[in-house]
């Protein structure tokens, strides 16, 4: 809507441009009415200042529909569970991780895996079938990565937690956000993150949260 919206705009400026351009080409082939001088000079100005005014609209309407299609995209990101965390500033590309990376969590659900959907630097979103997370918690994470026998650890807080959909009460999608880990388990998630992004099979769309 956008690239329509600025080509419109071009269009009005060339018209009036070409409009300004043959009045000053008839004026100057010849002798003319004083009046019709000052006149077609008055039109002149008032077309300059409605192209302004136009101008001042359409920076208006570009900043607005801009921030419409962002509104749009993150709906979309929300809607296909790659939104991504407000902290990360879209800075950081989402990468589906599903069946791919798992982890476990201290004091909760001992033994149990959780999967990971989806993975970046800066964050993740795992699946839990059990309501025992809560938003500002904080978490010790044991990532087990594709690529490396042992997990690495994360610590990590839960910045919120949804219902995956109505008809699956009992299923969670929990974002967590990294604290802290040490330069080389970071080294072997960013070897990681670098593999499963080469991989054409789990290409994926940018995200935002």
């Amino acid at each position: 809507m956008s690239k329509k919206l600025n080509a419109k705009f071009f269009l009005v400026y060339l018209s009036t441009l070409a409009l300004l351009a043959t009045g000053l080409r008839v004026l100057s082939s010849g002798p003319g009415n004083t009046f019709f001088v000052y006149a077609f000079l008055v039109l002149a100005i008032l077309l300059w200042f409605v192209i302004e005014i136009y101008k001042k609209v359409y920076i208006f309407s570009s900043s607005v529909l801009t921030r419409c299609d962002e509104l749009e995209e993150l709906l979309f990101d929300i809607r296909n569970g790659t939104r991504r965390f407000y902290r990360e500033k879209r800075r950081f590309r989402r990468i589906d991780a599903k069946d791919k990376i798992s982890a476990k969590i201290a004091n909760k659900d001992a033994g149990s895996f959780f999967n990971i959907l989806n993975v970046s630097h800066a964050g993740a979103l795992l699946r839990s079938c059990q309501d025992i997370f809560s938003a500002g918690e904080k978490l010790d994470l044991s990532m087990y990565l594709p690529y490396f026998p042992q997990p690495i650890g994360v610590r990590s807080k839960v910045v919120r937690v949804d219902h995956t959909s109505p008809e699956k009460a009992d299923d969670f999608d929990v974002g967590v956000e990294y604290l802290n880990m040490t330069s080389i388990d970071r080294e072997k998630l960013t070897e990681t993150i670098n593999l499963l992004d080469n991989d054409p099979l789990k290409k994926e769309q940018f995200a935002s949260f």
